[in-house]
């Protein structure tokens, strides 16, 4: 079923035809006929257009008429044809006049509008769209004044529910999942439709179908894993580094051997210098002040020649 939306844009040489579609079979638009008379009867067209070969016009419904005589009297009908190669009957729309040369016209937003960018008076230049409307300006000609801002509302379109069957509690379609629950082996949730389109049926997803995932060891502490867990008989060390391994997830592989290496410990030592002279059976006191041992630390003193057990740590 097709009907005519109404004639809009028109100027000295333009107009712009309207139509509305729709198929009681759902089937799409896929191509249109709009001719152009100067006869109440179409005895003379003047002007037949359709879309052109392997062009989608599934969503076409508007189409502008250019090279028209100034100051003449028009009439316009459309058809489309349909995927089942069928014509549909011509919806004649109303008459039409291109306006004379020169006339200041001043644009206008159409009246009863039936789609988007419709002018009353002048040619529709779109601006920016919000959330809800689709909007624009029909631009004046020869001086004229645009028009305010035109608005025209965003189709509201049915979206049913889909399940996702790549995971649990997804949604391919429609809103986000709700009435999640478990059972034992599976994850049951919904997805809502949108705009008045249906709630999927109950979805479902195994519980024990999970993707594998390798043991991972983390560098930066001592026997941890950024995935999986620690396998704990695989704890170990060597003088130089901590060793252990993380176990894999779900079937996944274990780590390769993790390693860390320790923090080494220095060891502060003092020579003698300047050089100490003891006489047989006299006493010496050394003193050194040290900062910053780490915790643990040792200090060894060397290369005295005495005795180290008769030496004194202050």
């Amino acid at each position: 079923v097709i009907s005519c939306g109404g004639i809009d844009q028109v100027d000295t040489t333009n107009a712009r035809i309207n139509w509305s579609y729709l198929d009681p079979n759902n089937d799409l638009q896929t191509n249109f006929q709009i001719q152009i008379s100067t006869s109440s009867t179409f005895a003379t067209i003047v002007k037949s257009v359709a879309a052109p070969s392997n062009t989608n016009v599934s969503n076409t419904r508007s189409l502008a008429i250019a090279q028209l005589t100034p100051n003449t009297t028009y009439y316009s009908r459309v058809r489309s044809y349909n995927v089942e190669n069928q014509w549909s009957a011509y919806a004649v729309c109303s008459s039409f006049k291109t306006l004379v040369n020169n006339v200041i016209v001043n644009g206008t937003c159409g009246t009863n509008l039936t789609t988007k960018n419709q002018c009353g008076n002048g040619l529709a230049s779109t601006t920016e769209p919000d959330t809800a409307n689709y909007n624009w300006v029909c631009l004046g000609s020869n001086g004229g004044q645009t028009s305010p801002q035109c608005s025209f509302p965003k189709p509201t379109v049915a979206t049913n529910g889909l399940c996702s069957t790549a995971d649990a509690n997804i949604c391919t379609q429609g809103g986000s999942a709700v009435e999640k629950s478990t059972t034992a082996t599976q994850y049951l949730w919904k997805c809502p439709g949108l705009n008045g389109g249906q709630t999927s049926p109950q979805c479902n997803f195994p519980i024990n179908n999970t993707t594998t995932s390798d043991g991972q060891c983390d560098l930066t502490t001592k026997n941890e894993c950024t995935n999986g867990l620690l396998i704990p008989n695989s704890v170990s060390s060597t003088t130089d580094e901590y060793l252990w391994q993380c176990s894999g997830v779900d079937g996944g592989d274990d780590s390769p051997v993790c390693n860390l290496s320790k923090v080494i410990i220095p060891t502060i030592s003092l020579t003698k210098d300047p050089k100490v002279t003891l006489n047989k059976g006299g006493r010496c006191t050394i003193k050194w002040d040290i900062q910053n041992i780490p915790s643990g630390g040792n200090c060894v003193l060397r290369g005295f020649d005495v005795n180290d057990l008769n030496l004194t740590k202050k």
